[in-house]
């Protein structure tokens, strides 16, 4: 599968901005980054992960002009699409209208002339149930936050693994006892499978939270308001990092009116919006910096910096991105 980076699509931009008098402007490199997540994160098939990657590009506004078009050409240099120009076109202009807004639907269809049933995951096993059950059964669960690594169950239950290493230890756990959805998991990608089963990723050394792929249970969200307030009260932490898929990591700092209930509100938006945050009055202005919650490289998120809505984004002029642009 051929993926690109956020480099790629700044030059892209620049060639299609240049190409009708526009300046080229990175308003939001954070929202570029966890559009290409996808690459990084998704165990779909490589229709529907591209499908992701360019719904993800159109909604997310990463550039002042030419959104749609940088979108379109960059999918179309890497991807094997089946479709025209002008159907490409029509893809993007629905997406900017709103359609595919929560779910991908029949984009993959569109793109590929994929037939829906060959579109279907087979890497999850059907008796997903078991599978939670044979994890519960070999490490226990508790129902009191401690410090290390963990799962939030979908009954609310934290996953008992104070003594494995890491998260990716119970992906090799179900991969020897052949449950496992992905045989390339990483220590970054902690368990895919039990993400693809609705399980919360936790870590109280590194204080983030990564959530699963659809929304979570009514269990989960109350036990991971408690985490947070164990994190931030028990635990001195200056604050906790959100990851999820299709939008870039939001670290959110402890104040006064940033605690669990304002944190676990954005999660739940994020299941309706697509973003983990949304302007507000009490973010600082201008680039705010972060790590990386796996130790990585300081990257930057505009958190605050641009104050439009969840529809806002997806309001850009339908006349930029014609037959002609592509």
């Amino acid at each position: 599968m051929k993926t690109f980076t956020v480099n790629l699509l700044i030059v892209v931009n620049q060639i299609v901005c240049r190409m009708y008098g526009q300046e080229s402007l990175v308003l939001d490199k954070g929202k570029l980054e966890g559009a290409l997540s996808p690459f990084d994160f998704s165990y779909d098939t490589d229709e529907v992960t591209y499908a992701k990657v360019f719904r993800n590009l159109v909604v997310a506004h990463g550039f002042q002009d030419g959104n749609k078009r940088t979108a379109c050409l960059t999918i179309k240099a890497v991807a094997p699409l089946k479709c025209s120009d002008i159907e490409l076109a029509n893809m993007a202009l629905d997406i900017a209208q709103g359609k595919y807004r929560n779910d991908i639907g029949d984009l993959p269809q569109r793109m590929f002339g994929t037939k829906e049933e060959e579109l279907v995951e087979d890497i999850i096993p059907d008796n997903s149930k078991s599978v939670i059950t044979a994890v519960i059964d070999n490490y226990g669960t508790t129902t009191e936050p401690y410090r290390g690594p963990s799962f939030i169950m979908p009954d609310g239950s934290y996953l008992d693994i104070k003594d494995v290493t890491n998260h990716s230890d119970v992906e090799y756990w179900l991969d020897q006892q052949g449950l496992s959805i992905k045989a390339d998991y990483t220590r970054r990608s902690g368990s895919p499978t039990l993400r693809s089963l609705g399980c919360i990723r936790i870590d109280t050394p590194k204080y983030y939270i990564q959530l699963p792929y659809d929304n979570i249970t009514s269990a989960q969200y109350s036990t991971l308001k408690d985490w947070i307030e164990f994190l931030f009260v028990e635990c001195g932490a200056p604050f906790v990092e959100v990851m999820a898929q299709g939008t870039s990591p939001v670290r959110y700092r402890y104040e006064d009116d940033i605690d669990a209930d304002y944190i676990v509100d954005r999660i739940r938006r994020y299941y309706i919006t697509d973003h983990l945050y949304e302007a507000h009055e009490d973010l600082a202005e201008g680039p705010y910096l972060k790590e990386d919650a796996f130790g990585g490289a300081t990257q930057v998120s505009n958190i605050g910096q641009h104050k439009r809505s969840s529809i806002d984004l997806m309001e850009e002029d339908e006349e930029d991105l014609e037959l002609k642009h592509i």
